[in-house]
């Protein structure tokens, strides 16, 4: 679930993105975004909606959701959400794990931007025939300690160029998916 849930559903919502979101984002408002939606609130549905209403936002409908087979099993939402100059994609799965899609970004100054503001540890990266997936253990003393924060990149081709999405998984999250692949200490 929590590599999977959170590329998969950047990379559906992605295709869902209306005309007018156009702008390439800075690395600084994705993060911005990130954090002030899916990071503070926990990845939790209710008060990422709540938020993303309260700054304007546009909740997507049941039907353009249950595009996204993260969000069909496992329940969730998706807004447009306007942020600076942009607006973007923010989807929120009821499992905990939340992503934010800008239409254009440089996923390579995004993934140094979180490497320079948040403790993280060495990523764990998966290269495949379509895109790049980058997962970072966030650590102490940061407050989301034991949460990931993942960044997919599209790759290949001019068509793909800046295609990506990045998303936090809760520490909770995490450890409820670990724990149903393989019991470890601490698992009920």
């Amino acid at each position: 679930m929590a590599r999977s849930s959170v590329r998969i559903t950047g990379a559906v919502l992605c295709l869902l993105l209306p005309f007018q979101v156009r702008a390439e984002a800075s690395a600084s408002e994705v993060l911005a975004v990130l954090e002030s939606l899916c990071m503070v609130t926990n990845a939790d549905l209710a008060s990422v909606e709540r938020l993303a209403l309260a700054r304007s936002g546009t909740r997507l409908s049941d039907a353009q959701n249950n595009q996204d087979p993260t969000l069909q099993r496992l329940g969730g939402a998706s807004f447009i959400v306007p942020y600076g100059k942009s607006s973007y994609l923010v989807g929120v799965s009821g499992a905990g794990g939340c992503s934010v899609v800008p239409f254009r970004a440089k996923a390579a100054d995004v993934q140094a931007l979180i490497e320079r503001t948040f403790p993280v540890e060495a990523p764990t990266v998966a290269d495949s025939e379509g895109q790049v997936s980058t997962m970072w253990r966030l650590k102490r003393p940061s407050r989301f300690h034991g949460g990931l924060i993942a960044l997919n990149a599209a790759k290949g081709t001019a068509r793909s160029d800046g295609a990506m999405s990045v998303g936090f998984i809760s520490a909770e999250a995490g450890k409820r998916y670990r724990c149903s692949q393989r019991p470890e200490p601490g698992c009920r």
